[in-house]
């Protein structure tokens, strides 16, 4: 058995395998995912309309309180339009103002007291 050749054994290297890059690509993809997830969830405003068919005829007749309703419109060069009541049957004339704090804040302002004053009355 001496006189037969002997097979040469290639040197094993070592099968360690460092995944400390594998790691910190998973977390990186992990917190992507998070964030994404997190920032496509619509973002709504919740809004109480009121009921379209009360069959009640025109808005005067008492089927709405033209009161309750503040609108906002949003014009050209900076300017916003507002007036209370509905479109069709406003109870003030419209309004023109900005967004200063002179402006449309100061009128949203008097407009919720005078809303809040109707309410306590």
């Amino acid at each position: 058995m001496k006189n037969l050749p002997q097979k040469i054994r290639s040197k094993k290297l070592s099968s360690r395998v460092d995944l400390t890059a594998m790691v910190s690509v998973s977390f990186l993809l992990i917190i992507f995912f998070m964030v994404v997830g997190e920032l496509s969830k619509p973002k709504t405003l919740a809004l109480s309309l009121p009921d379209r068919d009360r069959g009640c005829g025109e808005p005067t007749a008492g089927c709405y309180i033209g009161n309750r309703f503040y609108t906002v419109l949003l014009g050209e060069n900076d300017k916003i339009i507002t007036y209370t009541g509905i479109l069709n049957y406003p109870i003030k004339k419209t309004n023109e103002t900005n967004y200063s704090e002179n402006g449309f804040r100061n009128e949203l302002k008097l407009s919720i007291k005078k809303f809040l004053n109707i309410q306590l009355l």
